[in-house]
């Protein structure tokens, strides 16, 4: 087949992006409504610690935002069959954990909501790996940015209409913007600072990476949340220690040296002043009733060691197991406030031991991402996965049924893998000295700018990520 042959004609060319340009819309406006936006505009009132709001539940607009997105998005099992089942076998290894948490009804105290929620994170997984497999890094960091703007142009309109929807009832002063609590917030901006500082919006928007970031941050430290701030600064730091990946043979070996002892001395240093830092984050030596609670729970997690309790089952208020636990700290806890713990609550041992490797395998896919993505777009899933586990030291997003962090991590987790994989191909061909089949990009017409990279119709990628 010649190079016109392999040319999509025009008419095509112009379905098929908007094809695409739908499908990017549907991705933000889902981002959106997990970062709890649809349910901010819906509901302003409402808040993860306001004691009128906890038996609110989800609203009708959210209900039907998530049935159009996700309906959009899983339409494609019966439209493109084959490209589903290669998203779902390209993230094998996770399906193992999904199993287990439906498995997990066997043990729990509620059987029917573990099997609803362990329902509704296998739809997350899919949906992950759907993304992942069809848009590379650079895109997905793209539209986390557009998401996160989206949300700050509408709480700053917000602040000129209803000022006082926008932050927390027990705590005025700190800025919670259209989701439920201010941590929320902070991750959300959080991620936000990372996408929009290491991946431009547009061509004609390069120069704009910078003051985006910058309001994210700003919007960051408005919300006062001091897990979301440490967590973002930590994946600042890694930012600068991660270009060693690109860095072949010995001459890794002084930076890798460099890096280790830099990481170090702030170890030492953290350590020698802990009794500061609670109150440079204007925290108590308690972290906000947090280590009271941890305590609870570990002699929960002591109780079923193994199985835990049922995936996402031991919060139900002042029902079921966590009945205890509120008693004991006296505050209606809604969370662990740490994803680890929260995790051996959940699935105990064994099910820790099903998302390590997991976990291990998305920082090797990172790090080995980083090298072939020159851009700094191949810096971000580093970044992302730094801000997420640290941020997880302070509150439970390591394993959500419907949240931002486990999409990303499923998202990226698919992206990362492919795009390895088919630079593998590409230097398996050219070690063995077979020509490199090409895809040939159809004609830009004359007066037009070239625009990303071409893929055919069934979105194949070129040979590597995208710069």
């Amino acid at each position: 087949m010649d190079a016109a042959q392999l040319c999509v004609e025009p008419g095509e060319r112009l379905v098929l992006s908007m094809k695409t340009r739908i499908r990017k819309a549907n991705i933000v406006l889902l981002l959106l409504v997990l970062m709890g936006v649809v349910a901010g505009l819906a509901s302003p009132g409402n808040s993860d610690n306001n004691p009128d709001a906890l038996g609110m539940g989800l609203h009708l607009p959210v209900i039907l935002s998530f049935a159009v997105c996700y309906g959009l998005l899983l339409s494609a099992i019966f439209i493109r069959p084959r490209v589903v089942m290669r998203a779902i076998l390209g993230v094998k290894p996770m399906w193992i954990l999904v199993a287990f948490c439906i498995l997990s009804a066997a043990w729990s105290s509620d059987p029917s909501l573990t099997l609803r929620r362990a329902l509704m994170l296998s739809i997350t997984v899919l949906v992950g790996a759907l993304i992942g497999s069809e848009f590379d890094v650079p895109t997905l960091a793209k539209m986390l940015g557009w998401a996160t703007l989206i949300h700050i142009a509408l709480s700053l309109a917000m602040l000129k209409i209803a000022p006082h929807m926008l932050f927390s009832w027990d705590t005025p002063n700190d800025m919670r913007g259209l989701t439920t609590h201010k941590n929320i917030f902070g991750l959300d901006m959080g991620l936000g600072v990372i996408s929009l500082l290491l991946v431009p919006l547009g061509r004609r928007m390069r120069h704009l990476r910078a003051p985006f970031a910058a309001l994210a941050f700003f919007m960051l430290l408005w919300s006062h949340s001091a897990g979301a701030l440490v967590s973002t600064l930590a994946a600042l730091v890694v930012l600068c220690i991660m270009p060693i990946a690109r860095v072949k043979g010995l001459q890794k070996a002084p930076f890798l040296a460099v890096a280790a002892g830099l990481i170090a001395a702030i170890g030492v240093v953290l350590k020698q002043n802990a009794e500061l830092l609670p109150g440079l984050l204007q925290k108590d030596t308690t972290l906000t009733g947090r280590t009271e609670l941890w305590d609870l729970l570990i002699t929960a997690i002591k109780n079923r060691p193994l199985l835990g309790y049922g995936f996402d089952t031991f919060w139900q208020g002042l029902h079921g197991d966590s009945l205890s636990i509120i008693r004991g700290v006296g505050w209606l806890v809604p969370t662990a406030h740490n994803g680890y713990l929260e995790l051996l609550i959940s699935l105990g041992i064994v099910g820790a031991l099903i998302f390590l490797p997991l976990l291990l395998q998305a920082i090797r896919l990172a790090w080995l991402y980083a090298g072939i993505d020159r851009a700094a777009s191949g810096l971000f899933p580093a970044a992302f996965l730094v801000l997420w586990l640290v941020y997880n030291m302070s509150e439970s997003t390591l394993l959500t049924r419907n949240g931002i962090p486990m999409l990303l991590f499923v998202m990226l987790t698919a992206s990362m893998r492919k795009a390895l994989t088919a630079r593998k191909r590409v230097e398996a061909s050219e070690y063995a000295g077979e020509a490199v089949p090409l895809q040939t990009p159809p004609p830009t017409p004359a007066g037009e700018a070239t625009g990303e990279a071409w893929r055919e119709p069934d979105l194949q990628w070129v040979s590597g990520p995208a710069a």
